[in-house]
């Protein structure tokens, strides 16, 4: 049987952990974009793919980063807060979790 203090770490992630996810989202969605580019006359290329990779991008640091990275508090864990703070990260990811790993950086230093 598990702990229960395994069970509430369990599937966590440290900060450098969340960086490195970060990085590699904003690498893939810089690199995939000449690719679109050069793509975007085909007949099989969506017109709004840059668009999509963005937005799976966030979604998939939405599931990976978010989810396993922030703690709500129990006073604030309620659906407004909660998806309002899930669609503002999918909607702005490079600021949002530039700005969440820079303060998970500050708690760490300080």
């Amino acid at each position: 049987m598990l702990s229960a203090v395994h069970e509430r770490t369990k599937g966590r992630i440290s900060g450098p952990v969340a960086a490195l996810l970060y990085l590699l989202a904003i690498s893939t969605f810089v690199a995939l974009l000449p690719v679109l580019q050069a793509w975007r006359d085909e007949p099989w290329m969506p017109e709004y793919a840059p668009v999509y990779v963005y937005l799976v991008l966030g979604l998939l640091l939405n599931r990976i980063v978010l989810r396993r990275l922030v703690e709500w508090h129990p006073m604030t864990n309620n659906l407004r807060v909660v998806t309002d703070a899930k669609l503002v990260s999918l909607v702005l990811w490079p600021f949002v979790y530039g700005h969440l790993l820079l303060r998970v950086l500050v708690n760490w230093l300080l």
